[in-house]
């Protein structure tokens, strides 16, 4: 684990308070995590099914911005918390990097959103 992905998961939790976890996927490989304490985690094998579905999401959104510009964000909601996912540039190679985040509601995603470009210095 890089020690820049751990802090950039840890600035991203410190933006809310609803926050409450952040992580860094790199080839299907949870290279980061940040979460607030008492926060559960899953067993590693549904982490590994949550990694490659979210490459998957990731990747299908990807193949519209020729039509729809920039992909900035994807999210999805659940009844427990909403989870969003940012693509991030690869560190080195071409290997596709997603940055995700467990939110609670009710949340403003849009602000959140604004935050981390701002975090990630994408404005």
């Amino acid at each position: 684990m890089s020690a820049d992905d751990d802090t950039l998961c840890r600035e991203i939790v410190d933006i809310q308070d609803n926050i409450i976890g952040a992580g860094i996927i790199e080839s299907l490989v949870l290279v980061a995590i940040h979460v607030r304490p008492g926060v559960p985690l899953p067993k590693q094998e549904k982490f590994n099914l949550m990694f490659a579905q979210s490459e998957v999401m990731i990747s299908i959104a990807k193949t519209n911005t020729d039509f729809f510009g920039y992909f900035r964000y994807i999210v999805s909601s659940f009844e427990k918390s909403d989870i969003m996912f940012f693509p991030l540039k690869a560190k080195s190679g071409n290997r596709d990097r997603i940055l995700v985040i467990q939110v609670l509601r009710p949340c403003d995603h849009e602000k959140i959103s604004k935050s981390v470009a701002n975090q990630l210095q994408l404005d």
